[in-house]
């Protein structure tokens, strides 16, 4: 299960502050506490920033800013500058979860991410990504081939087609390259490597790898919708090497090993 960054964030405070109470001198913990933020922020993949802020949030008690937080109704740096005004009894944040649902509208905004995109020359005429529906989890990557020099793809093989953009992801954010639906369904053209990834650090041109999987040649003109791109949190792993493994029911059994549904069932 992939936990969105304020879960890390809270986790990562919850580190912070185990290695803190257990530091030897009351005088030292001011180092371990900075030491502590760094080895947490890094265990969690978080900005040590970002620790900071649930740290702050944590020390002011309020349970509804951590709550309105925790429901994404508040981002971290948003929690703290209201923590930090005069507390309105009026407007407690975690009543208001209990009494009234999170608008539509409000919760479309607080689940956007900020996402620096960059146009190359030879897309410069070409739509940016758009969402072509209200609640559409992906947005749509277009060809950015030359205009009148379409790119046959022939049945069983497979083309790089450009995209004529480059991303900047927040750390924690990937971006999966999905096939269309329509293309796979009609067509039998489907992303190759699919998802594909982007990569928070990958500064280059997104291409997308499509296969053509049908039996007739497919054409793939200029501005032609050929993908999906959505966006999703991420987790890294830290590795701990064992000696064996817990067991479980299943064990070992792996492809197949449920059935299809169809087989007769078993005699008692």
């Amino acid at each position: 299960m992939t936990l969105p960054t304020h879960a890390l964030v809270f986790a990562a405070t919850r580190e912070v502050r185990m290695r803190v109470v257990t530091g030897a001198e009351a005088r030292a913990r001011q180092k371990i506490r900075r030491q502590a933020i760094l080895l947490a922020a890094e265990a969690f993949d978080v900005d040590p920033h970002l620790v900071r802020l649930g740290i702050a949030l944590r020390r002011t008690g309020r349970k509804d800013l951590c709550n309105a937080v925790f429901r994404g109704w508040l981002s971290l740096q948003e929690a703290v500058e209201i923590a930090r005004r005069p507390r309105d009894p009026q407007r407690n944040l975690f009543e208001l979860d209990r009494k009234q649902p999170v608008t539509e509208a409000r919760m479309t905004e607080t689940t956007k991410v900020q996402v620096k995109i960059m146009r190359l020359p030879h897309a410069a005429d070409l739509p940016l990504p758009a969402y072509q529906s209200a609640h559409a989890a992906g947005l749509d990557l277009v060809a950015a081939i030359p205009a009148g020099a379409p790119i046959i793809i022939a049945p069983g093989t497979r083309a790089a087609i450009p995209t004529g953009l480059a991303f900047a992801l927040p750390a924690g954010i990937e971006g999966q390259i999905r096939p269309r639906s329509g293309l796979a369904l009609h067509f039998g053209v489907t992303v190759l490597n699919s998802p594909g990834t982007i990569d928070p650090d990958y500064r280059g041109e997104v291409h997308v790898i499509l296969v053509n999987l049908g039996t007739e040649p497919f054409e793939v003109e200029r501005g032609a919708r050929i993908a999906q791109l959505v966006f999703a949190p991420t987790v890294r792993a830290s590795f701990h090497e064992v000696a064996s493994l817990d067991e479980t029911t299943r064990g070992s059994r792996g492809f197949g090993s449920t059935g299809t549904g169809s087989e007769a069932p078993s005699a008692p």
